[in-house]
């Protein structure tokens, strides 16, 4: 056989070789066994797979074969989630190396504006909408010593407090508690005064009305 090879200008392994067919037939089984229960794997992660599964092949192999069978996977573009190039300052992870051991004693930022705004509810909302109530019942019970301009007024107020929570606050929290923005916390910043200002001109004005309704004449 040597000597036939040498006399056909042939090394004598392509007399020895023998064809894989049936080899990557069943490594193409398996292959696709591993795509189905994981759709999103990789060549390498599918070749791992097939380590763990007991197969001896070589990543190279599993790429090609993927490759033919049309089960490569479509590679995502990154999405960033995170501005990193901004002009203020970066906070040190606290937590980073804390060991945690008791319910509450860390909260992410989420969890944190959950709380937060439940602890507003009780203390801005509601005495808001009390303070804009005793306007109505005042313009409508309108005592003698209440000068009915401050009826107006308070009332006014009680409806800006409204447009500026629910038409600007209430969705940017909403947007907060998904995730943290520092557009809307800029914007919080450059707003929260009105609000601030209309409850309390609201708050000292009912107390106002309500001293002269009940102070004796």
């Amino acid at each position: 056989m040597q000597v036939l090879c040498k006399a056909l200008a042939v090394p004598p392994s392509t007399y020895y070789y023998q064809p894989h067919r049936a080899d990557d037939v069943e490594v193409r089984e398996a292959i696709e066994e591993v795509a189905v229960e994981f759709p999103r794997y990789g060549y390498q992660r599918v070749s791992a797979e097939l380590e763990r599964r007991g197969w001896q092949i070589n990543h190279k192999r599993v790429h090609r074969l993927m490759q033919e069978a049309n089960l490569m996977v479509e590679v995502r573009s990154y999405c960033q989630t995170t501005n990193s190039k901004h002009s203020y300052g970066c906070s040190p992870n606290l937590i980073k190396r804390l060991e945690i051991v008791r319910p509450d004693q860390v909260w992410s930022a989420a969890s944190y504006h959950k709380a937060y705004a439940r602890k507003a509810l009780a203390v801005i909302i509601i005495p808001a909408y009390l303070a804009m109530l005793l306007s109505i019942v005042l313009v409508f019970v309108h005592p003698d010593a209440v000068p009915l301009w401050s009826t107006f007024v308070i009332a006014a107020l009680g409806i800006v407090l409204l447009v500026e929570t629910f038409a600007i606050e209430v969705p940017r929290h909403l947007k907060l508690e998904k995730a943290r923005d520092q557009a809307i916390l800029d914007g919080q910043v450059k707003t929260n005064w009105i609000r601030t200002v209309a409850f309390t001109a609201q708050g000292l004005l009912a107390l106002w009305m309500v001293t002269q309704a009940f102070s004796p004449r």
